[in-house]
Parts: structure tokens; C-alpha cells; sequence
């Protein structure tokens, strides 16, 4: 943390009781910093926040949910936090309160200032605070490191594929030598898919949360659906086995998969056959709820099929989630992993230093995550002194 260089908005802590009940007035960037400040650090109550662009933006930053920015009527007491880098909105917004009614003492204001202070060891305290004194908690932690060890292809480079930031993914060009992809996830962001056409695959697209693509290309091949979690096809969720027999691929090798579905991963991994995953030369995921000790059983199980059957080769802590360490050593609660079926090249043992440079922070506005030698094997002992 302390090569950090990008700093965080610091709310006005001295004015805020340690459990009283808040309102956060802005969604922006100064908004969601003060909220995972806050719910790091267990200051304060955040009941929700509220934005007058409430219905155009994310609604769920760290658990928080927006509002229309009346709905702070709702509350009779809880205080309002203005989180507001413009004075003159903010002078606007404290003449509106004013108007409603709102006595001055229940708002909280200050001109947010820039804090050398990095962002993650607010966010990651929180999850310290929850399970760093279960000691079930460490053996998972370890356990499921062991399980996320990266070896090295010998043949062809990683190389980045999508965009700079989420959605982007570093992936091996010995293991694109396909013509068939399946992306899972998509929402409004398609260079992932772009650049797979350039690599001369036709890409299948399901998401069952979007109606169309956000742009049409003659290689896409789109369907609002999405992945079941079970072994069977429900409603708008569909198996892959079932997609794959529906678009004539059963038994077809060599494809790529692509799949950031929100935690329908596991279910995916555990219902799936390992004869149909490898059919996938190579796969990459965006892993979920790692740091959910009730689902470690699951979460283990699912990392130890895929394991008999590909190799992982990359791996990326997402800086939108939830982190614990200990010390430099870091776990996030969502990673990017990429896989190669284990008889596409041979693999060796290396010691990378992650983030490698061909990765990049899933959200510009905050510093990667430095997992550092994560292939080390103590990676997750803990010391006396930490």
C-alpha cells in the first residue's frame, strides 16, 4: 500500500458519531469514496445515499443502494453527508435542504479535499474486521491460494484482449487457435468480443440483463440469455450444454470461453461436465464472493474440477471489490483467472510479480490491487507480527 500513488477523498470523520444513522448526498466519485471510507473504517450508519442522477447510474456501491434525492424526507433523523466537489452544487444542494425543511444540524459538510491516503486499506479493514480472528477463515484462505497458483506456458505470449480496464482480460496466444468463442456477461461493453473477431473467432453472446448489443458486428451472434447455475435450463437461463447443442458445437474443440456473471459461476463449475470444458482451449472467468466463508465448500470444490482439466496461467484482483491482507499480502473478493487446458502446451513453475504490465485496474479511478509473488508458497502464513 505504500507505493500507492493515487489518493482518496477523505469524509469529514471527526464530525461523524461512530453508529449514528447517515445519508450520503452524491453518487460520484467523492460519494462512493466516502462510502467505502466509511464502511471500512465502521464509522457511522450508511442507510443509503442519494443522487439527482439516482436512475442513470450503478445503484450498489459496497451494498449501498441510490435514491431519488427526496427520499431523504423518509428519514426524520438521520444526519446528511453532502459528498460534493463542486462548492457552488454544494451551495445549491444546502439551500434546496434548507427549503425542505432539514435543520441545519443534521447535515454534514466540508469541501472534500485529496488525502494521500490510499482507498484500499479502507475498503479491505472492513472485511479484516469480519473474519481476520477466525482462524477457519486463514486455512480457507490458504487453501483457496493454493488452488489459484499460476504456472507458465512455454509456448506463445499473453497478451491483453478487450478493453484497458473490466471487460478486458490477459489471455495466452498459444491457446487462440480456435474459431468459435462463447462470452458470458456482456452489459454495454463489447471490446473483449471486437478483438476476439480479430483473432478470427465468431463469438456466441448471452446476457439475459441487456435486450441488444450495444453495437452489431457480422461475427456476433447474440441472444438474451444467460448461464444456468444448475444442470438444467430455466426460463432465461439456459445450460451451456444446451447453447452449445442449439448452435450445433457438441464435441466441437479448440473454442474459447468468456464468462463474468456475477457468482453464476460456481453453479456453472459444478454442474458442468469436464468433458464439455474441454472442449475450451482456454478459459477466463471473473470470480466472485471469494471472500464468502459459507461458500468455501463450493467455491473449493468448483476451483479443484476446473484444475483437473486446464491449468491457470493469469490472475487479477479486481480493485472494485472488497479486499483482506495481511501485511503486502492481498485476497480480493472478485479476480480475473485465465485458464489452458492442460494438453494445449506444457507448463513451468515462475514467480511473476502481479500485476503483470499487461494488466490493468477494472476501475481507472483507483490503483490495482498488488497481489506481488503470489506464486510463493507461504504466500498466506501469517506471521506473529501481523
Amino acid at each position: 500500500m505504500k507505493n500507492c500513488v493515487m489518493g482518496v477523498f477523505l469524509p469529514p470523520m471527526h464530525k461523524i458519531m461512530p453508529r449514528e444513522n447517515l445519508i450520503i448526498y452524491g453518487y460520484g466519485n467523492v460519494g462512493r469514496q466516502y462510502i467505502s471510507v466509511l464502511s471500512g473504517m465502521g464509522i457511522g450508519h450508511i442507510l443509503f445515499a442519494v443522487d439527482a442522477n439516482y436512475d442513470k447510474i450503478e445503484k450498489d456501491w459496497l451494498g449501498v443502494e441510490v435514491k431519488e434525492p427526496k427520499s431523504i424526507l423518509s428519514e426524520s433523523e438521520a444526519r446528511i453527508l453532502l459528498a460534493i466537489g463542486s462548492r457552488t452544487v454544494a451551495r445549491q444542494i444546502l439551500e434546496m435542504l434548507k427549503v425542505w425543511g432539514i435543520a441545519e444540524e443534521r447535515i454534514i459538510y466540508e469541501h472534500p479535499e485529496l488525502s494521500p491516503f490510499p482507498m484500499l486499506v479502507a475498503v479491505e479493514r472492513k472485511a479484516l474486521d469480519n473474519y481476520a480472528e477466525k482462524e477457519i477463515y486463514d486455512d480457507y484462505l490458504k487453501e483457496l491460494h493454493s488452488l489459484l497458483i499460476t504456472k507458465q506456458c512455454t509456448e506463445g505470449e499473453l497478451v491483453r484482449v478487450g478493453g484497458n480496464n473490466d471487460g478486458g482480460y490477459v489471455m495466452s496466444e498459444a491457446a487462440l487457435n480456435g474459431s468459435v468463442a462463447y462470452s458470458f456477461g456482456i452489459n454495454d461493453d463489447v471490446a473483449w468480443d471486437r478483438d476476439m473477431v480479430e483473432y478470427g473467432y465468431d463469438i456466441y453472446m448471452y446476457d439475459h440483463t441487456i435486450s441488444a448489443l450495444p453495437e452489431e458486428c457480422e461475427q456476433f451472434h447474440f441472444a438474451r440469455k444467460g448461464i444456468s447455475a444448475g444442470a438444467i435450463s430455466v426460463g432465461p437461463l439456459f445450460t451451456l450444454e444446451d447453447l452449445l447443442r442449439e448452435n450445433g458445437h457438441i464435441g466441437i474443440k479448440h473454442m474459447v470461453l468468456k464468462m463474468d456473471v456475477e457468482g453464476a459461476e460456481w453453479g456453472f463449475l459444478h454442474s458442468i461436465s469436464s468433458d464439455v470444458l474441454q472442449q475450451f482451449d482456454q478459459i477466463v472467468f471473473e470470480l466472485h464472493e471469494l471472500l464468502r466463508i459459507e461458500k468455501q465448500e463450493e467455491i473449493l470444490a468448483a476451483l479443484r474440477k476446473i484444475n483437473a482439466t486446464h491449468q491457470l496461467v493469469h490472475i487479477h484482483a479486481n480493485n472494485y471489490s472488497n479486499v483482506v491482507n495481511w501485511g503486502e499480502r492481498y485476497m480480493a473478493d472478485a479476480i480475473e483467472v485465465t485458464y489452458i487446458r492442460r494438453d494445449v502446451c506444457d507448463f513451468s513453475a515462475w514467480k511473476p510479480i502481479y500485476p503483470l504490465v499487461l494488466d490493468a485496474p477494472c476501475w481507472k479511478y483507483l490503483p490495482d490491487i498488488p497481489l506481488g509473488a503470489w506464486n510463493d508458497r507461504d504466500y498466506f502464513i501469517k506471521e506473529d507480527n501481523e
